[in-house]
């Protein structure tokens, strides 16, 4: 899916210059984009596919997860949990200083670019993914919180969202994904043993089954698709009914076709660097004849 994205709109945009990409595109954007390092420069970072930062992310995320649960799996929740805290701090405050560097540039393209850079980057992202990994602590160590508290812990955590929508001054220095993150784990953590129908139905599950076609999907229909834009709710919805029909398509043909593949691709390697027992005793019979 996301190398027809990048397909797509290489053949709707070209190389030209975009706010993401002031001076211009040129094979560099394409290389980093197609091996997802995209996310470490500031002009490759989202320019060719739309959104794409996200996946950038994802894939750095990816990339340090071993040594992350490494170090999960060595300390108790407590510890764990008070060093994602720790850690939330430092990268908000680092967050911070880079934000009042990049006001002091003189340059106004440099400028919007790397405030556009530090605000999708890795560093503001990973606390989202370290409150994730530390709801999995919580589970993997057999805890559990009763039904009646896990209500409450979703509903506050949704009234939590809408306050950090208006009120953000209230989270101290925490940037907007950093407390949407740990909004979303409680979020996640309360749903495990309370799952109300309006949240937990099948509508949602195929919502989220088919999310990262959407993703993609929904970016191309704003670009290309004449979605009415009378007003909020319009748009919304006849934006939201297009992406699940295409991306549900997009799903059966090609995430599951691809997901497929991709398993017999590991399935490959992985006999070919862990034979079976038969393969080995048939390689040595072969090699002794």
């Amino acid at each position: 899916m996301f190398y027809l994205a990048l397909a797509f709109f290489l053949w709707l945009r070209g190389f030209a210059a975009t706010i993401y990409a002031p001076y211009g595109m040129g094979i560099r954007h394409v290389l980093m984009t197609a091996t997802f390092t995209h996310g470490f420069m500031p002009d490759t970072i989202t320019s060719i596919v739309p959104g794409s930062w996200s996946v950038a992310d994802e894939m750095m995320f990816y990339a340090i997860f071993p040594l992350l649960i490494i170090a999960m799996n060595r300390v108790r929740f407590a510890t764990a949990a008070l060093a994602i805290v720790i850690d939330t701090f430092v990268l908000a405050s680092v967050q911070v200083a880079v934000i009042n560097a990049i006001q002091r540039m003189t340059d106004p393209t440099q400028r919007a670019l790397m405030a556009t850079f530090t605000d999708l980057w890795f560093l503001q992202q990973l606390p989202c993914f370290l409150f994730g990994m530390l709801v999995f602590k919580w589970v993997s160590e057999g805890r559990i919180i009763p039904p009646r508290w896990s209500a409450a812990l979703v509903l506050l955590s949704i009234a939590g969202m809408v306050v950090s929508a208006f009120y953000p001054q209230l989270f101290l220095r925490l940037t907007m994904t950093m407390r949407y993150g740990v909004l979303f784990a409680l979020f996640a953590l309360g749903l495990m043993n309370w799952q109300p129908w309006l949240l937990v139905n099948p509508i949602i599950g195929w919502i989220g089954k088919v999310s990262y076609s959407g993703y993609l999907i929904h970016l191309a229909l704003i670009a290309v698709a004449p979605i009415p834009h009378a007003n909020y709710l319009e748009a919304f919805f006849a934006l939201t009914a297009a992406t699940l029909f295409f991306s549900s398509i997009t799903y059966f043909c090609i995430e599951e076709p691809g997901i497929r593949l991709g398993r017999r691709v590991i399935k490959t390697f992985s006999q070919a660097q862990h034979p079976t027992r038969s393969d080995s005793e048939m390689a040595v019979t072969q090699t002794c004849s």
